[in-house]
């Protein structure tokens, strides 16, 4: 169950960060009034309309123009 062993003290604000899990997909983060453990889940979001260009030789082999 999602949200089995909640208490309600187990919220954003007095869960703290404690560790990455599973190559950046989950985070273990711990309640600081009762100590129970959470694993949280990471959305990652690809910004490619802000990206920057890296002027380097190596990186620029290829020629996307053509």
């Amino acid at each position: 169950m999602k949200y089995e062993n909640n208490n309600k003290c187990c919220n954003s604000n007095n869960l703290t960060y404690e560790e990455e899990l599973y190559a950046g997909e989950v985070e273990l983060w711990q309640c600081m009034k009762c100590y129970k453990y959470y694993h949280i889940p990471i959305e990652i979001r690809r910004d490619f309309d802000n990206r920057e260009f890296v002027p380097s030789e190596e990186f620029q082999k290829a020629d996307c123009n053509i």
